[in-house]
């Protein structure tokens, strides 16, 4: 019984040092990864457009405002375009 008693003891001590082995190697072999800090990006003089940032909305608007000033104002769906060549003849 006394023999009985060893062994379960040295078992239990063998597999609480497997244990404590196996936690303390989890990580296995493999690199710790450490992360970089982010270079900043610098941005040369030559790579920055000769245009201010307000030229082209302005542009645009002027665009977008020609275009509505030279639309007509006939609402007529009939397409009829209202010039006098397109009038039709009464007969």
């Amino acid at each position: 019984m006394h023999m009985r008693n060893t062994l379960k003891t040295m078992m239990a001590a063998a597999t609480a040092l497997s244990a404590a082995a196996t936690s303390a190697h989890s990580g296995g072999l493999s690199d710790a990864i450490v992360e970089s800090e982010p270079e900043p990006i610098v941005m040369d003089d030559a790579s920055r457009s000769g245009v201010p940032g307000w030229v082209v909305p302005v542009v645009v608007l002027g665009l977008l405002g020609a275009a509505v000033a030279s639309s007509s104002g006939d609402d007529n769906d009939d397409g009829d375009t209202g010039s006098a060549g397109g009038e039709l003849d009464p007969k």
